[in-house]
């Protein structure tokens, strides 16, 4: 969320729209736009272009197309609103990074969903998605906003109960140290689906404390289909340890 910065610093952050750890998982022969939050690797996220100033805003994909004689297409997809950002597209067959111009001034006001589609223009060569995110350039800015990764590989639990100890295995922890974080809000969101029946909750856990930080869980529906989850803004405390627990419901 918002931090609010003395001078004139600059600064470039992502918000990466999937998880793809290989090409297969990003590989379709689609030749219709896939939604790649309908698979258990990819991500909707929440992004509001006002929690920034000075800020140029681009879409960039690592992608690749089967045979150069087609064309593989990559799109930014705005789900709040049911617009198309930005699209880019490509004839390499080798991983090509591919940035679009800046649109900042295309993107909507206000917290919006986002996801990235794909899609192949002649079906019998696969489109292959490596990587894909939204990036901003901040120049003379006084506010500004981030993500601190605690969670990111798709995880099938059925425990109804959290671990009291580290349930995955290097998954990263966050130290909360106050005065590196003046004037900035705090909240605990995912990417999480149900499994038709049950449901997928997630925690924000001081490990130094020993408990759940007070209105940090957040529910998926039964859905299937994935859902981004946002917490209310949470109070941290300086120089304890944090990280994330799930369970089922």
């Amino acid at each position: 969320s918002p931090e609010t910065l003395a001078g004139t610093p600059e600064v470039e952050r992502f918000w990466d729209l999937n998880n793809f750890l290989t090409a297969t998982n990003g590989t379709t022969n689609s030749s219709t736009s896939t939604d790649t939050t309908n698979t258990s690797d990819a991500q909707r996220i929440g992004f509001d272009k006002g929690d920034f100033d000075g800020a140029e805003v681009y879409f960039e994909v690592l992608g690749a197309i089967a045979n150069a004689v087609a064309t593989g297409t990559f799109v930014l997809y705005d789900e709040t609103n049911a617009a198309i950002r930005a699209t880019l597209t490509t004839q390499a067959t080798g991983i090509t990074r591919l940035r679009s111009a800046d649109i900042v001034a295309s993107l909507a006001a206000g917290l919006n969903e986002y996801s990235v589609r794909y899609y192949t223009d002649n079906a019998t060569y696969a489109v292959k998605l490596y990587a894909a995110r939204i990036i901003v350039h901040q120049t003379s800015f006084t506010k500004t906003a981030g993500r601190i990764f605690l969670f990111g590989k798709h995880t099938t639990y059925t425990s109804t109960t959290f671990s009291t100890a580290d349930q995955f295995d290097k998954e990263p922890k966050f130290k909360y140290q106050s005065a590196h974080w003046q004037n900035t809000s705090f909240y605990l969101e995912a990417t999480m689906a149900g499994n038709g029946t049950g449901w997928a909750i997630m925690d924000l856990y001081d490990e130094t404390a020993g408990a759940t930080v007070t209105d940090s869980e957040i529910a998926s529906t039964t859905s299937t289909t994935p859902q981004r989850i946002r917490s209310v803004a949470l109070t941290l405390t300086d120089g304890n340890i944090y990280r994330v627990r799930i369970k089922s419901g």
